[in-house]
């Protein structure tokens, strides 16, 4: 054809018109990409190859390279839609199986904690149990002491009582020797049947009595004092012993939890921190 106003020829304004006209048709956007807006130039295109007979050898050869490549471009898209297809599925079978190893390994964590708690709780119970027998023992222990001190305070004044006594059991032996002597009696029998009213004498038999009687309460609270000193020691090693067992399951728990802290970080790096609230286990990070 001839050549138009703007100085073109008429074929190439025609292909300029075409591709304005399929453009809006198909409703083609600048800014993306598809078959639709493909196909509106490969037409074009070919219409120029048709046109230009000069240049339709080299921009045939054009052509198929380029269509070549994008045939080639297409099906990497495909393999590559089917690799995202597959590695979608191995990323969620791989979250599936992450999710059942965290879950058991919380599990596995928090009945370790529980069992733990629960033992110590008992051990504290049985601690708190000896320790308020001692407290009472200790008690009882004090007033005993202070009691077997208040006797012992009391045993000197008693005993001088008791040296008094005698000595004057002892003059009064003697007066009576004397008074067998000047009366003529036979046997002291004789003198106590004579004097055995006398109140006197009968005041330092009753005294007698009295500190034979107080030396055996003194004597017996000293064996009931050395018995619950005997007691209170057991009661004692008892309390260490169980101490002993309550620090070693504190530090099993204490190894359970290191364990678990250190396993934690090489299979969850997302997990900032390890917390336990109301008896239940939580692991806390960015997921």
């Amino acid at each position: 054809g001839g050549l138009s106003d703007g100085g073109r020829p008429g074929d190439l304004e025609r292909v300029e018109r075409f591709i304005h006209v399929e453009w809006k048709r198909r409703g083609c956007d600048i800014e993306e990409w598809g078959p639709n807006r493909l196909g509106i130039f490969r037409d074009a295109f070919e219409a120029v190859v048709q046109a230009f007979t000069i240049w339709a050898p080299i921009l045939t050869t054009i052509k198929r390279e380029y269509d070549g490549y994008s045939e080639h471009l297409a099906k990497e898209n495909e393999r590559l839609l089917i690799v995202e297809g597959r590695l979608q599925s191995i990323e969620k079978d791989v979250a599936e199986k992450v999710y059942h190893i965290r879950k058991e390994a919380e599990d596995e964590l928090a009945r370790g904690l529980i069992e733990s708690g629960r033992e110590a709780v008992e051990l504290h119970k049985e601690l708190s149990a000896l320790q308020a027998q001692k407290a009472a023992s200790d008690q009882m222990l004090l007033r005993e002491t202070e009691a077997r001190k208040a006797l012992q305070d009391k045993l000197p004044d008693t005993e001088r009582q008791l040296q008094l006594v005698i000595k004057g059991y002892n003059e009064q032996l003697k007066d009576a020797k004397k008074m067998m002597l000047a009366t003529g009696a036979s046997s002291m029998s004789e003198i106590e049947t004579r004097f055995k009213g006398m109140v006197q004498v009968q005041a330092m038999w009753d005294l007698e009595a009295r500190l034979v009687e107080e030396k055996g309460v003194v004597q017996e609270h000293a064996n009931e004092l050395q018995a619950k000193l005997i007691g209170t020691r057991t009661l004692l090693e008892q309390e260490r012993a169980l101490s002993m067992r309550a620090r070693e399951a504190m530090e099993g728990l204490e190894r359970e939890v290191s364990r678990v802290l250190r396993f934690l970080p090489a299979q969850f790096p997302e997990v900032d921190t390890l917390a336990i609230k109301g008896g239940v286990l939580t692991l806390q990070g960015e997921g």
